[in-house]
């Protein structure tokens, strides 16, 4: 009996280890401009697609997941299965679908609406056909998977999927801590100002203040 636990243990570990792990990416949308990014996929095989805007004007962006099609190229427009206008702290950035044919999808950050401002966006594909649940509890073979293996396989989806929020929790709380940052700076500046003008005026009355006694001291 302990020999077995042993082994299903082990063999839990084995998998877990060597699952591959989706890391989130962090790039610049200029104004005036679309960032694709592409991934295959089989045909009936699971995605997620988190994304949140870090920092820039409005924290606004436009969201696109397009089917290319077998073979990507810059002729190809592809069909877009979800559109959506993104406002960070209204929702969050989130989409799940399954593909229904099998080829390449691009997923794409369109920021063409912004004149000067660019977006800083940071986002994470999770191919659950590489090492998440599958539906119909089998391999590509055909072969049924071990409960192990299937225990396994999500214990590490919402291991990834907990390490995603807690990413955005902190990306939340370093952008609140600069917004605070940011207005405790104006308001330093802003009652260094304030002092310096008041001082200003209480110079300027003494200096009117002396020049009219210093006249009529003369006139007398």
């Amino acid at each position: 009996m302990k020999l077995a636990v042993a082994s299903s243990l082990a063999a839990l570990l084995l998998v877990l280890c060597t699952l591959p792990s989706a890391r989130a990416v962090t790039l610049q949308v200029e104004p005036k401009t679309t960032e694709c990014f592409y991934h295959h996929f089989e045909a009936d095989k699971g995605a997620k697609f988190f994304w949140q805007v870090v920092r820039g004007g409005l924290l606004d962006v436009l969201v696109q997941v397009k089917y290319e099609g077998v073979h990507s190229s810059a002729a190809t427009l592809g069909r877009v299965i979800f559109e959506k206008m993104h406002f960070e702290g209204e929702e969050e950035g989130f989409y799940e679908f399954r593909s229904g044919e099998a080829g390449i999808y691009s997923f794409c950050f369109n920021n063409e609406m912004a004149r000067f401002t660019a977006k800083v966006v940071r986002f994470k594909i999770i191919a659950s056909a590489e090492w998440g649940t599958d539906v119909k509890g089998t391999d590509d073979e055909g072969a049924p998977k071990s409960q192990i293996e299937m225990s396994a396989r999500r214990i590490s989806e919402e291991m990834d999927l907990l390490e995603l929020h807690q990413q955005y929790m902190r990306q939340r709380e370093i952008r609140h801590r600069l917004t605070a940052e940011s207005t405790n700076s104006r308001v330093l500046w802003l009652s260094v100002l304030e002092c310096a003008t008041l001082i200003t005026i209480s110079c300027l009355q003494v200096y009117f203040i002396r020049s009219l006694f210093n006249k009529q001291h003369i006139s007398v």
